[in-house]
């Protein structure tokens, strides 16, 4: 069978979340996309690598590479990691070109 119904039960706002249409037009592989969507979604977050794996059902390679490639596209920044290690990960406000 490849048809689905879907259905939402409840207050849709809890399920809410606005990606620019950009990020869907840009040729993300599916692994990039899944992982800037949840950055979006967590917003502004202390999250380790294991968890940020966890819940975009990557290995911890597989965020680490992509969120390479996530920067070399400009859809994310690093910036300056903490003296705890922390690496410090900024999405880009793409709205404008959007």
């Amino acid at each position: 069978m490849s048809d689905q119904e879907i259905t939402i039960k409840g207050n849709l706002r809890k399920w809410f979340m606005q990606l620019p249409n950009l990020y869907d037009d840009s040729g993300l592989d599916p692994y990039e996309f899944r992982l800037l969507a949840h950055y979006v979604r967590v917003g502004d977050c202390w999250e380790s690598l294991r968890t940020t794996a966890e819940h975009c059902c990557m290995s911890k390679n597989e965020v680490q590479r992509k969120r390479m490639t996530l920067a070399e596209k400009g859809f994310i920044h690093f910036g300056d990691s903490t003296r705890f290690g922390t690496i410090h990960i900024e999405v880009v406000d793409l709205w404008e070109e959007n």
